[in-house]
């Protein structure tokens, strides 16, 4: 069996994030993704399922099962991946995985929704599809998850800038209500970047509408990732 492409360095890593379309994913990875995205559709089922008791019975044992199963399968040793991403030992499968399991927009997350994000020009656009499983207010998206589609939405503005570093400071203004399973407009570009500290500003709307707005600090470390 032929071994995978290694990316050279976790700069290539962080650039290779905003577009892993030329990394062709293995059988496996295609079906982790679809097991993922079969995890998602289940937790917005079950938020408003209306059946009855014996029915849910009936799923709980059969997810239960299926629970007991997966936690019999080896796993993949998070703190090896992260070290050969490091120091640029990683396969392209190293690299799908870790993007397709990365918080809330992973193409393998369980938790996960749908959201596309990409560069265009001097700024980071794209779209997301928040469910009922997100929901805050009635039909809203929670102000906790505004806040962690932010936190995504800004950090790739680091590819912009060849600058690698951490969130320090995120300012979110809630404008108005952002609803669930609407298309929503994100954009994200960098305000200024002075030695290791990187300045943005991103925002989320609807049909033209800003619903959050959010300011941002990002801190490169003074030695490594380490």
């Amino acid at each position: 069996m032929p071994k995978s492409r290694t990316v050279p360095a976790l700069y290539d890593y962080m650039d290779s994030m905003s577009d892993t379309r030329h990394l062709v994913p293995s059988s496996a990875q295609l079906r982790r993704r679809k097991l993922g995205r079969v995890l998602q559709k289940l937790s917005a089922q079950i938020a408003r399922i209306d059946a009855s008791e014996y029915e849910m019975a009936a799923y709980i044992q059969e997810l239960e099962l299926v629970s007991s199963q997966l936690e019999g399968h080896a796993k993949v040793d998070s703190t090896q991946l992260f070290e050969r991403l490091y120091c640029g030992t990683a396969s392209s499968d190293d690299l799908l995985l870790d993007a397709d399991s990365g918080c809330l927009i992973g193409s393998a997350s369980p938790v996960g929704f749908p959201m596309e994000l990409g560069v265009k020009g001097e700024k980071i656009v794209g779209s997301a599809t928040i469910p009922i499983a997100f929901q805050g207010p009635p039909l809203r998206v929670h102000g906790g998850i505004i806040a962690a589609v932010f936190d995504i939405l800004l950090s790739r503005t680091q590819l912009l800038s060849n600058f690698l570093g951490f969130t320090a400071d995120l300012r979110i203004s809630y404008q108005g209500a952002v609803p669930l399973d609407t298309c929503l407009s994100l954009e994200a570009s960098v305000i200024s970047v002075d030695d290791r500290k990187l300045v943005n500003t991103g925002t989320i709307s609807v049909d033209g509408k800003v619903c959050a707005t959010a300011d941002g600090l990002w801190i490169k470390p003074k030695s490594g990732l380490a």
